[in-house]
């Protein structure tokens, strides 16, 4: 799995789940390196405005075990 390969689909998720400007933006300048992936995943299961839906869960498990 490439980081390159998966960024986009990371950074779609943040800006449908996350309702705070600031903490999307911080979120989204983060999720551009593979080394902060983990504090990106925690961010997002605390700031989210509602539940992922299983198959975004199931991808956030696979990032955050692949790359985290």
């Amino acid at each position: 799995m490439n980081y390159d390969d998966v960024k986009e689909k990371l950074c779609n998720i943040i800006i449908k789940y996350i309702d705070n400007p600031d903490i999307r933006l911080q979120m989204l300048e983060q999720a551009k390196s593979v080394n902060t992936v983990r504090g990106v995943l925690y961010s997002l299961d605390k700031e989210k405005n509602r539940d992922l839906t299983q198959e975004e869960i199931d991808f956030c498990k696979d990032l955050f075990f692949y790359f985290g």
